[in-house]
């Protein structure tokens, strides 16, 4: 299994595809599809890693730390990954974000500024194929599914609690793209793909301000969080109407049949098991 590098690039925080074209459930936190296994011989295939554990009220997990502004980064190692983090520095800062629509109109990559599905839109998810295998825990994605909610859904099986598992989440929260200026673009050269939120806003608190941050998956399986404009504390986001998560996830998926029934009545249940 890879090791995937997870980079995280934050601001000053100032207080065509095969894939469907879908809405995601209300109701993300559904107890009967989803369980947990613990046996620690499958977690070397499959995890979940939140970098926010709002449990607890932290913001980032105990492992890991925010780098002083007067040393060069470090990098944590966790289970599955590593993680480096750069806070308040404006030339990784430039050196990383990608103003999409000029990458597009110069010629250097293949995307899409405006999606009728993800514009003026809540709790929708639009597909895309990627222009390369983008490695993820073993596995080679070739679709993404964006989520208007902050986050991609990578599972290989669309469903309505997208928000569940199985997503790389820079800012996963209750966002829309109902205001002005507000809207979800992506890109990709065939060496990564870029998709960026940019100017969303909570749905249930506008006063908040715009969101804008970005997601880069690159070829060789890196991860990069860029983070342009957070204008409220993370852990201020309200988790009541959609989940509030930063991170990476995967699962099984297996279909249970429903025994204790007569034949006729047989069926089979999806689950997702998520290791934990």
């Amino acid at each position: 299994m890879q090791n995937i590098l997870l980079i995280l690039i934050i601001p000053i925080v100032s207080a065509s595809s095969n894939a469907a074209l879908l809405n995601y459930n209300e109701n993300w936190n559904n107890n009967d599809f989803i369980s947990s296994i613990k046996n620690p011989h499958l977690r070397v295939k499959r995890g979940e890693h939140d970098l926010l554990d709002f449990g607890t009220g932290s913001t980032f997990p105990p492992d890991a730390e925010l780098e002083d502004d007067n040393k060069e980064p470090e990098t944590t190692e966790h289970t599955y990954y590593t993680m480096t983090t750069h806070t308040d520095n404006e030339e990784i800062f430039a050196q990383n974000y990608i103003d999409i629509q000029k990458w597009i109109s110069e010629g250097g990559a293949v995307g899409q500024t405006e999606n009728s599905h993800l514009d003026n839109a809540y709790r929708k998810a639009a597909g895309v194929k990627l222009k390369f295998d983008f490695p993820f825990y073993g596995h080679r994605l070739q679709n993404l599914t964006i989520a208007t909610g902050g986050f991609l859904y990578v599972g290989d099986q669309t469903h309505s609690w997208l928000a569940a598992t199985q997503y790389i989440a820079p800012l996963m929260a209750n966002f829309d793209t109902m205001e002005n200026g507000s809207s979800i673009s992506y890109a990709d050269d065939a060496k990564r793909v870029v998709v960026e939120w940019h100017e969303v806003t909570l749905r249930d608190n506008r006063q908040a301000g715009p969101f804008t941050f970005q997601v880069h998956l690159w070829r060789n399986g890196n991860i990069t969080f860029v983070y342009k404009e957070v204008p409220i504390p993370i852990t201020n986001i309200s988790d009541s109407f959609h989940p509030r998560k930063m991170g990476i996830s995967d699962a099984y998926l297996f279909n249970h049949k429903v025994s204790n029934v007569p034949p006729a009545l047989q069926s089979s249940k999806r689950v997702i098991h998520e290791v934990s």
